[in-house]
């Protein structure tokens, strides 16, 4: 028995399939390679990154406050001044003398304190006014809106109105084409019937005349063929044959009479044909005189339709820029409403702050008011607040109260707070100081702010109630309040020679994918009270910002975000 070679399938050749299978795991092998490569160079450059704490920016409320440090000392002595503008009568104490509370200490003119009170009390009444005033509250006018709303719903209504109109216009026109294009039609085919008649009569009558012609020929012939039959008879013929003769001459003479009849039939027909011929010839002419007139209605009704067309363009474009018109004007009403209310709600916030400043002048003024009216109602006697020695004494009878001080030694102490410092200039007048010494607190007003020529360094003093003990003391002081949309923590605005600015984190895309990049943004700082601050640039209330970093970042980098 031989053996026979076999030739496997190319497909199938152990060697080739092996070769095959070697080159598809290189293959796998080299993209997993990529692929762990990758995953490690991330992973490298991941851990070799900065990594920083994001946070948006937020409306909020920024109040500027300036903390300031003092010295709270206990005194003895209280001193005694008076409003301007009020006579002394009579000096009615001594120094060194020992007053109890009550006692009479001056004696002031009461027609200076009457006008000293009416002025006090127009001021007061005047601040009163203006601090109402900065408390209403205000509201922005929206009354151009609902005139742009009102002209816009008429404008859209007048716009449908108007398109209705116009297809009404259309419709009708449309219809007349319709109808004057199915009379057209129909005179066009009444002509053409007219016309097939007309030409059908004509053929009708050429075929009578040609067959009155034929008659006619056969009749000729027959008043020809008996005389030919007589002059062609032999004389002394038989009787018979002369029968014969008369026989086929009376046939002769009959088809005669009825060739000559069918004759005048036909001529009679002909005749009727004729005039018949002749009436079509009217009825064509009107029949084409409808058609004419058809056309021309057909083409006014066609001219009137383009114009209904054309006019119903122009009016829909008028109508439409009308409409667009008056959008935008509902548009620009409502951006003007939303930046009025903007403008009320920043002029609220400024009045509150304002507000806030006017209140203590109002206190001022009362308390001078209440003092004038306290006078006025002792009869221009000052007297002791409490029980003392008087240890000074400025004035004297005849002199204005301005120059009048009196300094007593009361029985309970009193403490005054003094505060130095260049800071002392940002104060606004008649400040409020929030005095703060371990639990106490305490509200009060600067009561006098001086500065000294020599070193120019300003001084604040402000009068203390309670138990106090010597030593610091801190006070706060409010500068400005106002309401912001962008507002950050302090640790995310920065400073350079260039100004002020921000990191904000982007994602990017790279080689390795999807990555955080430090982006350094330019920012103006409006108010700040150590904590957040707010500022104005190009952020968004989604810009991711950089509040902290584990090492210090720097424009382009690559970052990673906690969290």
């Amino acid at each position: 028995m031989k053996l026979k070679k076999s030739n496997l399938p190319r497909h199938m050749k152990p060697k080739e399939e092996s070769d095959e299978g070697r080159a598809a795991w290189r293959i796998a092998a080299f993209f997993l390679l990529m692929l762990a490569l990758t995953l490690f160079a991330r992973g490298m450059a991941g851990a070799a990154q900065t990594t920083v704490l994001t946070q948006t920016p937020t409306a909020a409320t920024v109040t500027e406050t300036l903390t300031l440090s003092g010295t709270v000392e206990s005194q003895s002595v209280e001193v005694l001044t008076l409003p301007d503008g009020l006579t002394v009568q009579s000096v009615l104490v001594t120094e060194g003398q020992t007053v109890k509370e009550g006692e009479s200490l001056l004696q002031l003119d009461t027609d200076t304190i009457a006008q000293a009170l009416t002025t006090a009390q127009g001021e007061l009444d005047k601040l009163n006014l203006q601090l109402a005033a900065y408390q209403q509250e205000q509201t922005a006018d929206d009354s151009a809106l609902t005139s742009a709303q009102t002209a816009y719903d008429r404008a859209r209504e007048d716009a449908s109105s108007e398109a209705s109109a116009q297809a009404t216009q259309v419709s009708r026109a449309k219809t007349a084409v319709s109808e004057a294009k199915s009379a057209l039609s129909s005179a066009k085919s009444e002509l053409s019937s007219l016309n097939s008649q007309y030409s059908a009569l004509e053929e009708a009558i050429s075929q009578e005349a040609a067959d009155l012609a034929a008659l006619e020929s056969l009749l000729a012939e027959a008043e020809v063929a008996p005389t030919d039959d007589v002059e062609n008879g032999e004389e002394g013929a038989e009787p018979e044959t002369n029968e014969k003769a008369d026989e086929e001459t009376g046939e002769a003479a009959d088809d005669t009479a009825d060739l000559q009849a069918q004759i005048e039939a036909l001529e009679a027909q002909i005749a009727t044909d004729e005039e018949t011929l002749a009436s079509y010839d009217s009825q064509i002419v009107s029949a084409q005189e409808a058609v004419e007139s058809a056309q021309a209605v057909l083409d006014a009704a066609e001219e009137a339709l383009e114009d209904a067309n054309t006019a119903a363009s122009a009016r829909s474009r008028s109508s439409q820029r009308n409409l667009e018109d008056a959008e935008d004007a509902l548009s620009d009403a409502q951006d003007s409403l939303a930046q009025a209310q903007a403008d009320a709600e920043t002029q609220n916030q400024q009045n509150q702050a304002e507000a806030s400043i006017l209140s203590v002048t109002v206190a001022q003024q009362e308390a001078q008011v209440a003092a004038l009216a306290a006078l006025q109602e002792s009869g221009g006697v000052l007297t002791a607040p409490c029980a003392g020695k008087i240890v000074s004494l400025t004035g004297a009878a005849g002199s204005d109260s301005g120059s009048v001080e009196i300094m007593l030694a009361v029985t309970s102490d009193s403490y005054v707070l003094t505060l130095t410092g260049s800071e002392l200039e940002e104060l606004p007048d008649g400040a409020a100081l929030h005095v703060t010494q371990g639990e106490k607190e305490v509200t009060v007003t600067v009561a006098a702010l001086v500065k000294d020529s020599d070193t120019g360094e300003l001084t604040a003093t402000a009068y203390l109630t309670g138990v106090w003990e010597d030593g610091a003391a801190e006070a706060d002081v409010t500068l400005s309040s106002g309401r912001y949309d962008l507002v950050i923590p302090i640790a995310a605005y920065h400073e350079d020679n260039d100004g002020g600015f921000v990191y904000v984190v982007e994602e990017v895309e790279s080689v390795l994918g999807l990555r955080y990049q430090i982006r350094r943004e330019s920012v103006t700082l409006l108010a700040s009270n150590g904590e957040v601050a707010a500022v104005d640039g190009v952020l968004g209330s989604d810009s991711q910002i950089v509040v902290s970093s584990s090492r210090s970042i720097e424009d382009g980098e690559y970052v990673r975000i906690d969290g």
